[in-house]
């Protein structure tokens, strides 16, 4: 199976340490060179909204990074996946997709790459993405009630809950802006995913 990855520096060996299995890689950083071989498998890991690509074969399998957009916003037939930093080096890649040949097809990338995978629901954020941003939520609403410093409450996480980091070293590793994006999708289903006015004023 011949693989496209297009993807920043730090994500490639994320990948390259997770390895391919039987795949045949090649890492590439513009969709342009997406015709300049075939490829059964292209994962876009610098996805953004208004990408486009050159024409690819219709049996192309496309796999996304996308957060915060489901798949009926992204191209037809896209799987999209978690690759924010710190979710990427995890064991278990969460996956979510509607169209059931995508699907299909995607656990058969997955078994030729060795990866561990979870299908989840297509909702913002999926599971593990929505669980981090109310984590660093709270963070904020106690630094801004002056229950403790910020160092203290990531440390206090660490420890207390084995979280490889603290909520506010999450965020500095995610991006506040990407966070704030994803707490105010969530906002609109329930109000208790409000930003806190400390993150939002943090935003770039």
């Amino acid at each position: 199976m011949q693989i496209a990855v297009r993807s920043y520096a730090w994500q490639q060996e994320a990948l390259e340490h997770k390895g391919f299995g039987s795949a045949r890689i090649r890492f590439i950083t513009r969709p342009e060179e997406l015709s300049q071989e075939h490829f059964d498998v292209v994962i876009d890991l610098l996805y953004t909204p208004g990408t486009t690509y050159p024409l690819l074969p219709v049996n192309t399998l496309l796999l996304v990074h996308a957060v915060t957009a489901t798949c009926k916003r992204l191209p037809e037939g896209a799987v999209r996946l978690n690759a924010w930093p710190g979710f990427l080096q995890r064991p278990v890649m969460e996956l979510a997709a509607t169209d059931g040949n995508s699907k299909a097809r995607t656990e058969e990338c997955m078994a030729c790459l060795g990866w561990q995978y979870e299908w989840v629901a297509d909702i913002p954020g999926f599971i593990s993405s929505r669980v981090i941003a109310a984590i660093i939520n709270e963070a904020y609403f106690a630094l801004e009630e002056e229950l403790s410093s910020a160092a203290e409450i990531d440390t206090a996480m660490r420890l207390g809950t084995n979280y490889p980091f603290g909520p506010f070293e999450w965020a500095q590793r995610i991006g506040v802006n990407q966070v704030y994006e994803l707490l105010n999708i969530m906002s609109t289903e329930d109000e208790r995913y409000t930003p806190a006015a400390l993150l939002a004023s943090a935003v770039s």
